[in-house]
């Protein structure tokens, strides 16, 4: 180094003192070098002529943003180090008034790696997506040149300012969902609660989490209908709209759901334009078993109809087909003919109410289904409202409820029709005391011709099927001593006894195949203690106009009617 001593001088200048600036410039080069984070395989850049005239002007032809369609990170990492604060160049791109969020780009391979402390999805724990818009653009669609966001994310164009404000423009309600959920959870998480970083969707919308796949697939345990509702369906209404006809950009509920615009608030309350019973049902009770169950009571999670509608699970497939398991008269039977609930949809006089179907369709006969022959007799017929069919839906007159109805009643060849009040108690409405309130079988109640006369011990055993001392079946007596004027004719001459008096029969309700005690069993022929005035073909002479030569009754209305009927009086 002894050559520093030599002393130079040239036209006056002092060669030394050069010689030894350029050994300091040298020597300061290396040392900068040296302490940099330069990486050893530096190249050379290619392009510095970005970092003239208008590099940070966005509206420059040399914007250094321009060049990150034909650069990449790497080639910025050469002069402003791998975590872009300055390196070889002083000029850190990382200060918070350009690109805060740009060293989490100096590991191209961790940054898309979840398991990677420079995940960027990390960054965004204590960051905004603000930093992110500075370079990929404001809908984070790429920007001047940077890569796309939605590349990955389809949905990130919903994070801008206003993004959870519903009068915004960017709310994130009004912006399309492509994937289904799919593209929430890559940030929010499985279930929504806010993945690696990012805020839970459950704080504001707390059915989110049922927005997995599988959600609209029942028998998946992500579907929708097995998700309880704390807030009913309110939850739901926050993304799908007041009428979940699919709010600002939601899909609809009513595309599966056709009913389902009858759950809004006051859905419970008949005075509320919202009540329930004033939705028109399509497709009968199907749209509401999708959730509320096959038979109301509630399917996976719903509210059970049958809280209020004890009546409700008949509205099955095959409620009007009297063939069908589920027919509506077959569930009444079986609850006791509690029509009552039926009018709590289908209205008081059963006409249908605020929007229920008509009853009067098929109950067409007066009293709608109230009418006596909905629960006995022949449905088609209203006048026939006795058995067949019993309340039990028989029809074959073994059968202790149909019996001889239909002889008394209808067929009757041997005197008056009996009336129902004979042997029962009629009652004044379908919910009259003793009506549907008793057990079966029905109770009899010996009333009028049944018990005229002497016959007041008339009586019926169920045990043994039998009517005994019934006036109607010849407990009865005529004194002699009683007998009246029949116009000049004193009745009198008639007895052959002090008194005429029937057979007193006890007969079997429910034996009506022929072998049943026939005409003249019930009295005589004559009766005991009647003149005996030539056999049955002389009848005709007293009691003309009732009875023919040959014994036939020929007028039913006098005949067990509870009068003699002599010579026309």
């Amino acid at each position: 180094m002894s050559w520093f001593k030599i002393k130079v001088k040239n036209n006056g200048i002092n060669m030394n003192r050069i010689i030894t600036l350029i050994y300091l410039v040298f020597i300061s080069s290396l040392i900068f070098i040296g302490c940099s984070e330069l990486e050893d395989n530096i190249t050379t850049v290619s392009n510095p002529g970005i970092h003239g005239e208008g590099v940070m002007n966005l509206n420059s032809p040399n914007f250094h943003g321009n060049y990150f369609d034909k650069w990449k990170f790497s080639d910025c990492q050469n002069c402003h180090a791998r975590n872009f604060q300055g390196g070889l160049t002083p000029v850190n791109c990382a200060d918070a008034n350009c690109h805060p969020a740009l060293n989490i780009h100096q590991d191209s391979s961790g940054v898309f790696n979840q398991s990677s402390s420079n995940f960027h999805g990390r960054y965004l724990q204590t960051n905004s997506f603000t930093d992110c818009q500075q370079c990929h653009g404001e809908n984070l669609a790429g920007g001047l040149s940077s890569p796309s966001c939605a590349t990955c994310h389809s949905a990130i164009s919903v994070h801008k300012t206003g993004i959870i404000e519903p009068a915004s423009p960017n709310f994130h309600g009004k912006n399309p969902l492509s994937g289904e959920f799919v593209n929430c959870q890559s940030c929010h998480g499985e279930n929504f609660t806010g993945g690696i970083s990012s805020p839970s969707c459950a704080t504001c919308h707390s059915a989110i989490s049922i927005h997995k796949i599988g959600i609209i697939d029942p028998s998946s345990p992500n579907f929708h209908g097995k998700y309880p509702l704390p807030n009913g369906f309110t939850d739901c209404q926050q993304c799908h709209g007041q009428n979940f006809a699919g709010g600002n950009l939601s899909p609809t509920c009513i595309t599966c759901h056709s009913s389902i615009i009858v759950h809004k608030s006051g859905i419970s309350d008949p005075a509320s334009p919202n009540f329930h019973g004033k939705n028109p049902l399509t497709g009968e009770f199907e749209n509401c078993q999708q959730c509320h169950g096959a038979n109301f009571t509630g399917g996976s999670i719903s509210p059970s109809c049958a809280t209020c509608h004890t009546a409700i699970s008949v509205h099955k497939s095959g409620i009007n087909d009297p063939s069908s398991a589920n027919f509506h008269g077959k569930y009444l039977a079986n609850n006791n003919w509690n029509l009552p609930n039926c009018s709590q949809c289908h209205g008081p006089t059963y006409s249908g109410g605020t929007q229920s179907p008509t009853c009067l369709t098929c109950h067409s006969q007066p009293g709608g289904p109230e009418a006596c022959n909905t629960c006995h007799g022949n449905f088609n017929d209203p006048t026939r409202i006795a058995p067949p069919q019993d309340l039990n839906s028989n029809t074959v007159t073994t059968a202790k409820g149909v019996g001889a109805h239909e002889k008394h009643l209808y067929t009757n060849v041997f005197g008056k029709t009996v009336e129902c009040e004979t042997c029962h108690t009629v009652p004044q409405s379908l919910n009259s005391v003793g009506h549907l309130d008793g057990n079966l079988p029905a109770e009899v109640d010996f009333n009028g011709l049944a018990i005229f006369n002497i016959a007041g011990n008339a009586n019926y055993n169920s045990s043994n099927v039998t009517c005994a001392n019934t006036y109607c079946h010849g407990n009865f007596e005529f004194l002699k001593e009683s007998a009246g004027m029949y116009g000049s004719v004193n009745g009198q001459f008639a007895y052959s006894a002090p008194k005429m008096e029937g057979n007193k029969r006890s007969v079997i309700w429910n034996k009506v195949d022929g072998s049943e005690a026939q005409c003249g069993s019930c009295h005589g022929l004559p009766p005991t203690g009647h003149v005996d005035f030539g056999g049955l073909s002389t009848c005709t002479n007293c009691h003309f106009g009732i009875v023919n030569a040959q014994g036939q009754i020929i007028d039913k209305s006098k005949h067990i009617n509870g009068v003699k009927n002599v010579f026309g009086y």
